[in-house]
């Protein structure tokens, strides 16, 4: 009897021994797994406030090409050099003529109907210029005036010019079908796209 006791106290005195060393290294084990998660956490909580803010801050460019259908929205003052052209042939399948303010006018502004003065150099894709403004004998620059919608100039120029501002300048990227189309015209080849700097210098409503 007495050494059953003793089996018996040596069986549950072993098996308490085993409990306590599993408990010890599952234990540890969780203690380490959420050390691991911890170490994973971002150090700092970004609110979504201010990520949908800093998401929907409209970038800055330094040239905007807009459609002569919309208003402009700001002034761009670096632009291709005429060897450099052929960058806007990109546009020629474009539905209007595409344009980039270069100087923001501050007088009356060209709508339809308005009788304008304008300064003009013109240059094909290829970085050719083929028109310019004339001067006079004494080799004054002589502004060339037309009225908007009247159809004494091509579409490209009724489209471009509407919405601009004495003083305010503008680059015009014409494609061809706004042009001379297929036709073309002296110094312009057929379905030539067509790149103008304009300076709107006075406008009469």
């Amino acid at each position: 009897m007495q050494k059953q006791t003793i089996v018996l106290s040596t069986v549950a005195l072993f098996a308490l021994v085993v409990l306590s060393i599993g408990g010890y290294f599952i234990v540890n084990r969780f203690s380490k797994s959420n050390d691991a998660i911890a170490d994973t956490k971002p150090a700092v909580d970004l609110p979504l406030s201010s990520a949908q803010a800093r998401s929907s801050t409209p970038k800055q460019t330094n040239q905007e090409v807009q459609s002569a259908v919309t208003t402009p929205s700001q002034q761009n003052t670096s632009l291709p050099k005429p060897d450099q052209f052929s960058q806007y042939e990109k546009y020629e399948e474009a539905s209007s003529t595409q344009f980039i303010d270069t100087k923001q006018g501050t007088g009356t502004e060209a709508v339809r109907g308005s009788s304008v003065w304008m300064l003009y150099k013109g240059w094909l894709t290829n970085g050719s210029l083929f028109d310019e403004t004339r001067t006079n004998e004494q080799g004054q620059l002589v502004a060339f005036n037309f009225t908007l919608g009247s159809g004494q100039v091509i579409q490209g120029w009724e489209d471009g010019i509407v919405g601009m501002k004495e003083g305010g300048k503008r680059r015009l990227i014409i494609p061809s079908q706004f042009g001379y189309g297929q036709t073309g015209q002296s110094g312009i080849p057929p379905n030539a796209m067509l790149i103008f700097d304009v300076e709107l210098v006075k406008v009469q409503n």
